[in-house]
C-alpha cells in the first residue's frame, strides 16, 4: 500500500512539473513583437515599437524607394513621404501571442483598416486587416528580420 502511495505521489509530482513547464514555454512576453519585419512579397520593412501600452509599426523602407503617400485621401498627407510613416497603431497585447484593437494603413489603397496580429513560433507575425468583423479581411505574413 505504501509503495502505491509513493508511486502516486511521484506521478503527480512529475505531472505537475511537466504541466508547469509547458505553461511557461507557452507564455511569451508581450514585447516579443518588437523588431523589424519584411512584409509579404518583400515590398516594405516595418519596425514595430512600443508607445506607452500600445504597439506601433513604422514603415522604414520600401522597394519602390522614397515615394510619396500619393493614395492618401488627406491631401496634406499625400504630399508626405511613405518612409517614416506610422502605418500600424494602437495595437494592444491580448494574451499569449495575440494582439488586437489596432488600425493599419494600406499605402497601396490609401485605406485604413482594423487590425489584429499573432506572433508565430518562428518569430514571424501574422497581420490581419479587416472591416467590421475580422471575418471580412485579409491576412498577410510579416517575416522577422534578424
Amino acid at each position: 500500500m505504501q509503495k502505491y502511495s509513493s508511486l502516486r505521489r511521484l506521478f503527480l509530482s512529475l505531472a505537475f512539473t511537466l504541466l508547469s513547464a509547458l505553461g511557461l514555454a507557452a507564455q511569451q512576453p508581450a514585447d516579443a513583437i518588437l523588431g523589424t519585419y519584411m512584409t509579404e512579397g518583400g515590398k516594405a520593412k516595418i519596425v514595430v515599437s512600443k508607445q506607452g501600452t500600445h504597439y506601433i509599426g513604422t514603415l522604414v523602407w520600401t522597394r519602390r524607394g522614397d515615394v510619396l503617400d500619393s493614395k492618401n485621401p488627406d491631401k496634406a498627407e499625400a504630399q508626405k513621404k511613405l518612409v517614416g510613416k506610422v502605418i500600424l497603431h494602437d495595437l494592444q497585447h491580448d494574451e499569449d501571442a495575440d494582439y488586437k484593437g489596432g488600425k493599419i494603413y494600406d499605402p497601396e489603397s490609401g485605406k485604413t483598416y482594423s487590425c489584429k496580429a499573432t506572433r508565430q513560433a518562428d518569430g514571424n507575425l501574422k497581420v490581419r486587416g479587416f472591416i467590421g468583423a475580422s471575418l471580412f479581411g485579409r491576412t498577410t505574413l510579416w517575416t522577422r528580420q534578424r
